[in-house]
C-alpha cells in the first residue's frame, strides 16, 4: 500500500468506483516520485511563512478510471493557505496509474497527504 493505499470509496457519477481494488492507483514512478513532485512543486504561501505555519494536509480523491483525478478535498488540514495549495498541487499531478479489479480499470478514492515543513 503506497501514497493512495485503500481507502472508502464512494461512487462518482459514471465512473466505477471500487471499494476492493486488487491493485490500488499509482502515482507515476510510485512513492517517491509523488514525494519527489510534491517537493518540487509546492509554492509555499507567503503568509503561510510569515506566520511560521507547518503541518500535514490531507487530500481525498477520485482516481478515475484513465488515472485523472477529481473531486479534491480536504480531509484533514493546517491553515487556509496551506489548505489551498495542497490542493493546487493534487490538481496539477500527471495523470495516475488507476486502480484495477478483476483486470479492469476502477476509480478510486485515495487519500493524499502533503507535508508543509519550513
Amino acid at each position: 500500500e503506497g501514497v493512495g493505499g485503500p481507502h472508502p470509496n464512494v461512487n462518482h457519477k459514471n465512473e466505477i468506483i471500487s471499494r476492493d481494488c486488487e491493485i490500488w492507483p499509482m502515482f507515476p514512478g510510485g512513492d517517491l516520485a509523488y514525494f519527489k513532485f510534491v517537493k518540487a512543486n509546492q509554492k509555499y504561501p507567503k503568509v503561510a511563512i510569515q506566520d511560521r505555519e507547518e503541518g500535514r494536509v490531507f487530500i481525498q480523491a477520485t482516481i478515475g478510471q484513465n488515472g485523472t483525478i477529481m473531486d479534491c478535498i480536504v480531509l484533514k488540514g493546517a491553515s487556509k493557505s496551506l489548505n489551498n495549495e495542497a490542493i493546487r498541487l493534487v490538481n496539477i499531478m500527471p495523470k495516475w496509474t488507476p486502480g484495477q479489479l478483476k483486470g479492469k480499470p476502477v476509480g478510486c478514492v485515495v487519500h493524499l497527504p502533503i507535508i508543509f515543513k519550513l
